[in-house]
This record gives structure tokens, C-alpha cells and sequence, in this order.
């Protein structure tokens, strides 16, 4: 599916909070980052949930000029296989229902659409706004 305007959007402002978080989250064993010439050029950051035995993406970046060469998809590839290696059961990913490009790849890597929420960014959203859409890869069994 063609959009009519390519999807953009930037998110240039972590607060204090959000950076934290995210500083801890490589010390948990599963983010990966790719390399080109010594120079990072994807990454993507995820923490397990071991209470339900979930992994969730919390951040997957390709820069624009390494993008449609396979390495997110690699990535994430790894990410799986070190999940179901973790004992972990399933994937999950939360992104916009107006980036098709990202449904689109994580379908592709056999994610499928698990739930939606209608106020997770904000009680004005819908309709006219984002509406987050959760996507989960079972990787394990579903219970031990």
C-alpha cells in the first residue's frame, strides 16, 4: 500500500525519565546494535518481562541511509532467537497506526496485531490521531 504522503515523524526529545530507563536497558542482555564502517548504524533496545516471559522492543532505528538492506530485519532476527534461547515466550512491539511502513515490516517477520489502545499517547488521539497498536512474535511455548 502506497501512501499518499510518506510516513515521517521525529521524536527529538527524551526526557530525564525515558533516558534512564533507557540507559539500563542494554545491561539486560537483549539490544543489539549494527555497525558499517566503525560508525553505529541500527539498534534496537529491548528488556524482558519475566514475570510473563515477554521481551518488549521498546526502541528499533535504522538510519536512513542503511535502511532496505535487511539489517532491522536482522536485528530483530537476533533478538528473537536470543529470546527463545532466554526461555522468553513472546516478542512484543508497540507502534502507530498511521506507520504503515512498520506494521508492514514486523508482519512481515511474523508479528501479528494483538491489541490496540485508543488513549495510550493521549485522551485526544482518536479518531483523528495516533492509536497504538501492540504486535507480538510467539518465540517459545506459551506456558513452562
Amino acid at each position: 500500500m502506497n501512501l499518499p504522503i510518506p510516513y515521517s515523524k521525529r521524536y527529538d526529545h527524551l526526557d530525564a525519565e525515558t533516558l534512564a530507563q533507557y540507559q539500563k536497558v542494554p545491561a539486560c542482555g537483549f539490544s543489539f546494535c549494527a555497525y558499517a564502517a566503525g560508525q553505529c548504524v541500527a539498534i534496537v533496545l529491548a528488556e524482558p518481562h519475566h514475570w510473563n516471559r515477554s521481551l518488549w522492543v521498546w526502541e528499533l532505528h535504522v538510519a536512513e541511509s542503511h535502511r532496505r538492506r535487511g539489517i532491522g530485519r536482522q536485528l530483530v532476527e537476533a533478538l528473537t532467537e536470543k529470546a527463545r534461547a532466554g526461555g522468553l515466550r513472546t516478542v512484543v512491539n508497540e507502534t502507530q497506526n498511521s506507520n504503515v511502513p512498520a506494521i508492514q515490516f514486523y508482519r512481515s517477520l511474523g508479528f501479528h496485531v494483538e491489541g490496540i489502545d485508543l488513549s495510550y499517547y493521549s485522551n485526544h488521539d482518536f479518531p483523528e490521531g495516533e492509536i497504538a497498536i501492540f504486535m507480538k512474535k510467539r518465540v517459545g511455548p506459551l506456558s513452562r
